[in-house]
């Protein structure tokens, strides 16, 4: 389990040293991260698969208390899953976004959300503390939000942008009131 905490890292990492490239190599770079992020949680979630449940107890403070991250073989699961979606639309991403290539700003944000969904969703899977799964729930719901608007000139993009992240909020609430 010191390999997610090592992933993290990783990915902080990752989103940090995007804006410091141009807009092809920050797609590398995110790709790549995504890449290989993806390859280490997979193979934590398949040697749960195979041999249980792993578990580790972070010390944390007194605002979360005790942060459990647990992998067991349902978060094994949809972390492959996950996985997998994610290293397939990394890649079709590159292709994807060439017509934008002149918008570096543009780019440079689009990976390192993407970075951010992707280690967020992770997250989601592993977390066992209810205040930071709704943090990562948050973390999730906002940088999927904003990938979803990226042509936000376009009235229909940002009209599915905002219905997303209203459905988002109302399952956070929910979400909320079932921790109580």
């Amino acid at each position: 389990m010191l390999q997610l905490l090592i992933i993290c890292i990783f990915c902080v990492a990752s989103m940090a040293i995007i804006p410091f490239f141009d807009e092809k190599r920050a797609k590398i770079v995110a790709t790549s991260s995504i890449i290989i992020t993806s390859i280490f949680t997979s193979f934590i979630a398949l040697r749960v698969l195979t041999t249980g449940t792993i578990t580790l107890i972070l010390s944390g403070n007194s605002i979360f208390g005790q942060i459990p991250l647990q992998v067991d073989p349902l978060s094994a699961w949809f972390i492959l899953v996950i996985n997998f979606t994610y290293i397939t639309g990394a890649l079709y991403g590159i292709s994807y976004l060439e017509p934008y290539k002149k918008f570096t700003n543009k780019i440079t944000f689009h990976s390192i959300l993407l970075v951010l969904l992707h280690a967020s969703l992770i997250a989601v899977c592993v977390v066992q503390n209810s205040l930071l799964f709704l943090i990562f729930w948050e973390l999730m719901a906002v940088s999927a939000f904003l990938l979803v608007i990226f042509e936000h000139e376009k009235a229909a993009t940002l009209k599915a942008g905002i219905n997303f992240l209203i459905q988002s909020h109302i399952s956070i609430i929910l979400l909320t009131f079932a921790f109580i």
